[in-house]
């Protein structure tokens, strides 16, 4: 796989909440945007990722759900007893976006409203709902994905790691023929950009870089009012002309 990565504090935070880790050799990339004060978001996305960099050693053919769902577990439980070691940090949690692949397949794992894409020549695909209020409205048709971007639920979660000792996360898996991208991304992207424009981008891009810097490019232009964090990879197994 073909992957770079990039996060930006925005124009409006103080701090980036955002954490992401990747481990291509591993076959795992890791996003998290965390909430919950100044300082609390932070660390509790910071643990989380750590229990994915730590804690992960491949799939190697086991049931990946259980292997994945293992580890959101364990970190939905560390950011739980950090809050519990310091009252300052109660309430604290994240969202929490993994993948991993195994040659030509992928498998997620994700609860909250940070985001997954499958990017095709012919377009581009959601791989995630969002566990969002604005989300379940779109999903029964009263938004569309424009309004939902300026729907006051979008920034009212549903589901959240590290708020509560049952932790309920969704999966998806698939495969990736060659040339096909994933994006990966934090709400500070999605919230200002929308996804045919990031399909555009990628498409007209000559590298993985170049296409991430336009999105970041373009969230900030419009006002970069949160943490921006994305990761994009590209399965390599065929030379098609895209640089990294």
């Amino acid at each position: 796989m073909l992957v770079q990565a990039m996060s930006d504090i925005g124009l409006k935070r103080k701090n980036n909440q955002d954490s992401f880790f990747y481990d291509a050799d591993k076959g795992i990339y890791v996003i998290a945007d965390g909430m919950g004060g100044y300082a609390g978001g932070e660390i509790a996305s910071s643990i989380a990722v750590n229990v994915f960099r730590e804690g992960f050693q491949g799939l190697d053919g086991a049931n990946y759900r259980a292997v994945l769902d293992a580890l959101l577990q364990k970190a939905n439980e560390a950011v739980l007893e950090k809050a519990r070691e310091n009252s300052d940090l109660e309430g604290m949690g994240t969202t929490l976006l993994a993948l991993a692949t195994v040659g030509r397949a992928y498998f997620l794992a994700y609860v909250g409203d940070s985001r997954a894409y499958l990017i095709r020549e012919t377009g581009i695909f959601r791989l995630t709902d969002d566990h969002n209020v604005s989300g379940e409205l779109m999903r029964e048709g009263h938004l569309t994905e424009k309004e939902a971007m300026h729907h006051p639920g979008k920034n009212m979660l549903t589901r959240v790691l590290g708020r509560h000792p049952e932790l309920k996360a969704e999966y998806r898996r698939g495969e990736l023929t060659p040339g096909e991208r994933i994006l990966l991304c934090s709400d500070g992207l999605t919230g200002l950009v929308e996804s045919q424009e990031i399909w555009r981008m990628v498409r007209e891009s000559e590298s993985l870089k170049e296409a991430l810097n336009e999105m970041v490019r373009l969230a900030l232009d419009r006002g970069g009012d949160d943490n921006i964090t994305a990761i994009l990879l590209q399965n390599c197994e065929e030379n098609d002309g895209v640089k990294k």
